[in-house]
């Protein structure tokens, strides 16, 4: 899935810039082609209309940094590898807007 191509990209980005000091907004920005493709496919499911319809004030103030990191954590602690893929589905368009402004 292309979702996975995402994540080998921005931990690639990461390591490039090695553990110490990393600006993981920049390596987000370096991305944001792929981000931006990826969003576009995740706005296309179901699963991402449904969770709009409710909305996604949780994450109202965030930067892109901050919601991709509470996408690693929700996909981290995931009760099963569905849960995950669907952490990715509906934060990834949000990424993207944020990257936008």
């Amino acid at each position: 899935m292309q979702g996975e191509l995402l994540l080998d990209r921005l931990d690639a980005g990461v390591k490039a810039q090695g553990q110490d000091g990393f600006d993981l907004e920049a390596v987000l920005r370096a991305n944001k082609p792929v981000i931006d493709e990826l969003a576009g496919l995740c706005r296309k499911t179901e699963l991402y209309k449904r969770a709009e319809k409710q909305g996604f004030s949780d994450f109202d103030g965030m930067t892109a940094r901050q919601v991709y990191e509470q996408m690693l954590n929700k996909m981290a602690n995931a009760p099963t590898y569905y849960h995950a893929r669907a952490s990715l589905v509906v934060l990834v368009p949000i990424i993207s807007d944020r990257l936008a402004k």
